[in-house]
């Protein structure tokens, strides 16, 4: 409802869990997903030249690895189709991930790690993004999100860096519905839509 009652169109993408598929068949059903929106926008009155992505931990992975797409090299479509992003507690280099119990149903190789970790393919003139993490996360998801933004920003493209205070990977899930606040604002503010002022409802 936080975009729906602003007007945006609202798309959750399905797509097959590990490990039934690999990360990589994953990785490619999402973009399948969006480059069919991108083609298909005016069937649901949507705008191909207005998509956003968004996504919270593990779909933050999802959503980076959206964003560092060459949409035109594998898709023949406009290289900048992604105009922006939320991400929110994510993981952007999986070989840490590969490295832990949890590669036991992500059976993840070197290879694969490394062609799903998007802060080691971050484009240059990217679209703008919003990184968000909270200050009671563990160690890990903290310094994923301090070094994807910080590699982000190297290359020239806008990244806001967020942290909320007091928040753990969980209790974020209700800041992302509130439109003031330190992650949906920001957000919206790039999608180009604003939340009614707080009282004048």
């Amino acid at each position: 409802e936080t975009y729906t009652g602003l007007g945006v169109h609202f798309v959750s993408v399905n797509f097959s869990l590990l490990p039934t598929v690999t990360m990589d068949v994953l990785i490619r059903q999402c973009r399948d997903a969006i480059a069919w929106l991108s083609r298909n926008a005016e069937t649901f009155g949507g705008d191909r030249d207005r998509i956003f992505v968004h996504g919270k931990s593990s779909g933050a992975h999802v959503g980076a690895m959206m964003a560092i797409t060459d949409w035109q090299a594998d898709f023949g479509l406009p290289g900048d189709l992604v105009k922006g992003a939320l991400l929110v507690s994510g993981m952007y280099d999986l070989e840490p991930v590969r490295l832990s119990f949890r590669n036991g149903f992500l059976k993840l190789d070197e290879d694969a790690a490394l062609r799903n970790s998007s802060i080691h393919h971050i484009p240059r003139n990217g679209p703008p993004l919003v990184v968000g993490y909270g200050s009671l996360e563990t160690d890990e998801f903290r310094r994923q999100s301090r070094s994807f933004a910080a590699a982000w920003q190297a290359k020239g493209p806008d990244c806001q860096l967020v942290e909320m205070e007091g928040r753990h990977h969980y209790s974020l899930t209700a800041d992302l519905s509130d439109p003031d606040g330190g992650l949906a604002a920001p957000f919206l503010d790039r999608i180009g839509v604003m939340a009614p002022a707080t009282g004048n409802n």
